[in-house]
């Protein structure tokens, strides 16, 4: 950052490091495992300005969505991968035993149009979100069979 002889910073260079903490912040808040080589490129610093400057807000932005992150649990090893041998229950739900259904599989449950199907998709996850699912938690043009079963009343034939 510019810093004039009298001690007063220039304007532009606040607008650039304000401009350039939210990208930090967002990027982080993204993917709380990208890379410092990463992040230098996408904010176009070089190598000593980001260690002068972000290094400490890139580590605390890390941690921070580490513990926020969707599929982080003390279980997973560091390659991200289940341990099968444990048992993983969430909420009484067996994370393992989750089934979800696509388009294509609704379309033929329903005997409708993939069109139709993805309508009802997109209804059923609008649906959770309006109870207090967090809508991060939910895959766009999927829906898990126990609540399109629980919804819509369908029973096999």
């Amino acid at each position: 950052m510019r810093i004039r002889k009298t001690g007063i910073k220039y304007k532009t260079s606040l607008k650039k490091k304000k401009y350039r903490e939210q990208l930090l912040k967002e990027l982080c808040r993204v993917n709380y495992k990208i890379v410092n080589k990463v992040l230098i490129e996408k904010l176009g610093i070089s190598k000593t300005e980001f260690y002068r400057n972000y290094k400490k807000m890139a580590d605390t932005y890390r941690e921070e969505n580490k513990n926020k992150s969707l599929f982080w649990f003390p279980i997973f090893n560091k390659i991200g991968k289940i341990e099968v041998t444990k048992k993983i229950n969430l909420i009484g739900v067996n994370i393992m035993q989750i089934e979800m259904l696509n388009a294509k599989d609704i379309s033929q449950m329903l005997n409708v149009s993939i069109s139709k199907a993805s309508n009802i998709i997109r209804a059923l996850n609008n649906l959770k979100i309006a109870r207090g699912t967090p809508k991060e938690c939910l895959i766009a043009g999927k829906i898990d069979k126990a609540f399109f079963i629980e919804e819509c009343n369908y029973k096999k034939d």
